[in-house]
């Protein structure tokens, strides 16, 4: 049986190999079970195999014997020439793509064929043996935000400003001039740049918007008619005129006018994977409640509860994810994906 530093050196790079014996040996792997998922009779898919290997130090929840998780799939291609091709994907590890050919390879392969084969039977005979040997790192799943980092607001906080939102003032406010416009931004980048109240409406947009306005600050502020006009004109769509706090790598806080259907500001944050500007989305709510602003915020109730420590961060699935090898005290608190396994001949 292969140790897992082995697998793991082995795998330290995409493998291709060109081996018929390899070949036939995936292909009795691939015969032992049904695919899991059939795109075409020349695409299948087994969802998930499993590769004993010994640990030389616990990976949790293993201690000696783990358990490696690999999807086989099976292509065939009739262009240029008629081939199959094999892939045995370890996930978070490597691949090793497989075809037919007289190539010479490292016994290694042969060895992560057999053991996986024979392992089939006691894995039919108790599936849950892969909740108690497989490691959490080759595992996705979910955990509240609540418990791997501090919440900013309270429940009660979240609770209290949902009920003035849903209170709102929700009358028609149609047409409106520019300087109407930039007096409902600034009442928002006054509430997040509180030391900067003193400059005028114009001078918070001029600094804190994105710079891609589409010339609306060229517009009559007196003239509502000019302002409806150019807004519904769509001229300015692929610019940036009402993000007026501008994001550095993602969209900010963005602003809309009223428009003749729903005659309301719209307020919206950026899906930034850090939730970099949703304080700011709260501050800005809270300011145009305060002025009695008719908005909506339909990111609210999502915001609120990303802040309160209430929404689900993904566990070993994105860059920006939690990461979780089981030694971590949160572990307790993870949701795990159910493990697949083929149906077992």
């Amino acid at each position: 049986m292969l140790n897992y530093k082995q697998l793991e050196s082995t795998l330290f790079e995409d493998v291709k190999v060109e081996n018929s014996e390899l070949f036939d040996l995936t292909s009795q792997l691939a015969q032992k079970a049904e695919p899991n998922l059939v795109f075409s009779e020349k695409d299948k898919r087994w969802l998930y195999f499993y590769l004993p290997v010994l640990i030389d130090e616990q990976m949790y929840p293993a201690t000696e014997l783990a358990l490696v998780p690999l999807a086989l799939i099976w292509q065939k291609r009739s262009r240029p020439t008629c081939c199959e091709t094999y892939y045995l994907i370890f996930p978070s590890l490597g691949s090793i793509q497989i075809t037919k050919g007289t190539q010479h390879v490292s016994n290694i392969y042969k060895e992560i064929l057999r053991d996986t084969i024979d392992f089939l039977p006691k894995l039919k005979a108790n599936p849950k043996l892969v909740e108690d040997l497989v490691p959490y790192i080759f595992r996705r799943g979910r955990i509240k935000r609540k418990y791997v980092e501090k919440p900013e607001l309270s429940e009660e906080e979240a609770r209290k400003l949902l009920e003035l939102y849903k209170k709102r003032n929700k009358s028609g406010i149609y047409p409106i001039s520019l300087k109407d416009y930039l007096r409902v931004a600034g009442y928002c980048i006054r509430a997040v740049y509180p030391e900067k109240s003193h400059l005028s409406d114009r001078e918070l947009y001029e600094r804190h918007s994105d710079f891609r306005r589409a010339d609306m600050l060229k517009l009559d502020p007196e003239n509502p008619k000019e302002f409806s006009e150019w807004y519904e004109s769509k001229i300015w769509l692929g610019s940036h005129p009402f993000e007026i706090i501008a994001g550095a790598s993602t969209i900010g806080i963005v602003l809309f006018p009223p428009d003749k259907k729903k005659k309301r500001y719209k307020l919206i944050v950026g899906e930034h994977p850090l939730h970099a500007f949703d304080l700011h989305y709260v501050k800005c709510v809270k300011a145009l409640l305060k002025k009695n602003v008719p908005f909506d915020a339909p990111q609210l109730e999502k915001v609120l509860d990303y802040l309160t420590g209430e929404a689900y961060l993904p566990v070993n699935e994105d860059p920006w994810g939690i990461e979780c090898e089981g030694t971590e005290e949160f572990v307790k608190y993870v949701e795990w994906e159910p493990l697949t396994i083929p149906k077992l001949k």
